[in-house]
């Protein structure tokens, strides 16, 4: 694996956890490891385990291979959705934000749960 595909290891990292709005601290007991060493791993300061690898992915939703490579087909995905969204009813358009927003508040729950 070249350096700066290594580096955009750590940055696919933060930016997963980021989307999903968990905190370091919630990924970090999940993972097994210290807020610290979750810090490193996103800074590209300390590598990734296997088993750590496969933890941050069923985490994050995503697969081994993304995390790793990044994948062009995400982009394809949500260029997918986009048009599909298009052919949506407003109803449905409006049904599809509040889940979001509904989301969004449940995570933000958690989050602030698990900080306590």
């Amino acid at each position: 694996m070249k350096i700066r595909e290594t580096e955009e290891i750590g940055k696919r990292l933060k930016e997963l956890r980021d989307n999903l709005h968990l905190s370091q601290a919630y990924v970090a007991e999940q993972i097994g490891v210290s807020r610290s060493a979750l810090v490193k791993m996103e800074n590209n300061q300390r590598k990734v385990s296997s088993e750590e690898l496969l933890l941050l992915a069923r985490i994050y939703g995503v697969t081994t291979d993304y995390i790793l490579e990044g994948d062009a087909n995400l982009q394809n995905e949500a260029k997918h959705l986009a048009r599909s969204y298009q052919e949506l009813t407003e109803a449905d358009r409006e049904e599809i934000r509040n889940i979001i927003k509904f989301k969004k508040r449940l995570r933000k729950r958690l989050d602030e749960k698990d900080n306590q």
